[in-house]
């Protein structure tokens, strides 16, 4: 299976210049210039260093210099938001999704009601439907859903509070902090990217030959998975076993069966990986911008 289809991209979206540019996002002056600064300069730096290391001293020089104090990957320019001013703010590239400075969720939250919260989120979806390439006149945007539209169970609240689409992945969304909205493609940007349709595909001597099955979801996968390895799937699995793929034979001996979901500590899930793998982790995890 894959969890996406492919197709060509024709641009990106800065969509925190777009905030910005609303009056929603604000940053700290000196810091945002240093950031984009040094955002100039590094790239720049490192293909000098790589074409004059004779002595072998690139990794050092990276490492000291460049990745020094403070964040300069994926997620450095969220330290220079004045978030004292700030109502809202992408923080993903991979998320297309924007959040709420929600007081007593966000750190330095400034939003203080839930009605405040629904304002905001309606300012956004209403202007994001107006927003229009600048060359085109062209609506950007082709689908917009609130958190809950998509999102539910005990971790909602970890999902952008609005989640949209551009031109159905035309163009994608970029956070850094750039002076202009719209990006073109480059040899920087690629030219293709994601779409929602993936592919599945099942073989073996217990699936239906020949069969085109249609309506398959992600979530459907899992329970599928473990149907087929005739082991019980878990009740609060939102997905169903695409029963349908199976022979009857086979579904006559192993029809889906289901348990209670097994309890976990957080103490234990702290002890599944040692300190060490579990920072392994969280910086591989960022690096593919999942936090």
């Amino acid at each position: 299976m894959s969890d996406h289809g492919f197709g060509p991209l024709n641009g990106k979206i800065h969509i925190n210049k777009w905030l910005e540019d609303l009056g929603l996002l604000s940053y700290e002056r000196m810091k945002i210039h240093t950031f984009r600064l040094k955002a100039k300069v590094v790239p720049t730096f490192r293909q000098i260093v790589r074409k004059v290391d004779f002595l072998n001293l690139r990794k050092s020089l990276i490492s000291r210099k460049i990745n020094g104090p403070g964040r300069m990957g994926a997620y450095g320019f969220l330290d220079c938001i004045d978030w004292s001013k700030t109502v809202a703010y992408a923080a993903s590239n991979t998320e297309s999704g924007i959040y709420i400075n929600l007081a007593g969720r966000e750190p330095h939250g400034i939003v203080t009601s839930t009605e405040d919260w629904e304002n905001a989120r309606d300012l956004i979806i209403t202007r994001l439907k107006e927003l229009k390439h600048p060359q085109t006149g062209e609506k950007m945007v082709s689908r917009i859903y609130k958190r809950e539209d998509i999102y539910s169970g005990p971790y909602m609240d970890n999902a952008p509070d609005i989640i949209f689409y551009l031109k159905e992945g035309e163009y994608i969304v970029d956070v850094q902090p750039t002076k202009y909205l719209i990006e073109q493609i480059s040899w920087k940007t690629g030219t293709g990217t994601h779409r929602d349709e993936g592919i599945f595909i099942a073989y073996g001597k217990d699936v239906k030959n020949g069969l085109h099955i249609d309506g398959a979801r992600m979530i459907d996968l899992a329970p599928t998975i473990l149907n087929m390895m005739r082991l019980p799937i878990p009740s609060d699995m939102e997905g169903k076993p695409l029963s349908g793929i199976f022979s009857n034979e086979f579904l006559k001996h192993n029809p889906p069966r289901y348990v209670e979901p097994p309890t976990h500590s957080d103490k234990e899930a702290d002890e599944f990986y040692s300190d060490k793998e579990s920072a392994q982790l969280q910086e591989q995890l960022k690096g593919l911008g999942y936090l």
